[in-house]
């Protein structure tokens, strides 16, 4: 029930596994001539392995190899669940690729570089005194809610805690609309039925997961120079990780554009939309790494 139903990690991870190179293929037609004798699979997730076609929700256990001789770990193209009509791109999915991986992921790994935060920090802290409003320029935060090592003069106030929250919701629901415009239009230039904004969203998952170790590596970086060292691989790392999701993505459309029953002014059009998509977020992490 917890790994189905109430995982909080669930929903980013069965986005990202329509990427996997690896899966647990099902081969239907063994599992149905199968004749000997067979254990229940214990399966966390409460799958139908019988039916499993997409990689999204298997945890890649294991539990379920070798059943029925019929499901075996096998490699595939990173792409290819994602170009198979035949597994549906679903709404849930692509929001939250969308609002949440690439959106309010990427805000919660930017936050502390962000010049905008902190000039709306400064402004409102200078609303607050011309005004005479001082409880959220209070440090008394707990410390389960917020940073709050005083020994260390590492203090929160609420006024740090609600900017950091607007940052985090309305910026990541900013950005994931901004990135919904390029499969919208893709979608909407190509008039094919099976080419749905969904679709086209999912097309983006390259540049997600490569966002997301991105993000990620930043923490680590972070010890990494407090044990001194040597770093300078980092920038080229950083920009071949990007590089690669961004040309992923656009591989992936490129694709999905192909396979279009559009004229070739439509299929152009597709595009160029979405290069928009892909061009933002290379912007954003630009300035994450390079700028700010």
């Amino acid at each position: 029930i917890w790994c189905r139903y109430l995982c909080p990690a669930s929903g980013v991870f069965a986005v990202l596994a329509k990427i996997a190179p690896l899966h647990y293929k099902v081969d239907r037609d063994a599992w149905d001539k199968y004749q000997g004798d067979f254990e229940p699979v214990n399966c966390a997730p409460l799958l139908d392995v019988r039916r499993m076609t997409s990689a999204s929700e298997c945890h890649s256990c294991g539990r379920c190899a070798g059943q029925r001789d019929a499901v075996t770990y096998s490699a595939r193209s990173p792409f290819s669940e994602i170009l198979d009509f035949n597994n549906p791109a679903r709404t849930p999915d692509a929001l939250t690729l969308v609002y949440g991986v690439l959106g309010v992921a990427t805000a919660a790994f930017q936050w502390t570089l962000s010049p905008w935060l902190l000039s709306a920090k400064l402004a409102a802290a200078e609303w607050l005194v011309d005004h005479n409003h001082f409880a959220l320029l209070d440090n008394d935060v707990p410390w389960w809610l917020l940073t709050h090592y005083p020994e260390a003069s590492d203090l929160f106030t609420w006024l740090d805690g609600a900017l950091i929250l607007a940052y985090l919701l309305g910026g990541g629901f900013l950005l994931g609309s901004l990135l919904l415009i390029g499969p919208a239009l893709a979608a909407r230039v190509l008039k094919t039925e099976h080419l749905s904004w969904q679709r086209f969203t999912l097309a983006l998952t390259p540049l997600a997961a490569a966002s997301v170790i991105l993000g990620l590596s930043m923490l680590t970086v972070t010890h990494l120079k407090a044990e001194h060292l040597w770093l300078g691989w980092l920038p080229y790392f950083r920009i071949g990780l990007l590089t690669a999701g961004c040309l992923g993505s656009l591989w992936l459309a490129l694709q999905l554009i192909l396979r279009s029953t559009g004229k070739i002014g439509q299929k152009w059009n597709a595009g160029v939309a979405m290069l928009w998509p892909v061009g933002l977020m290379a912007t954003v992490w630009t300035l994450v790494f390079f700028v700010w």
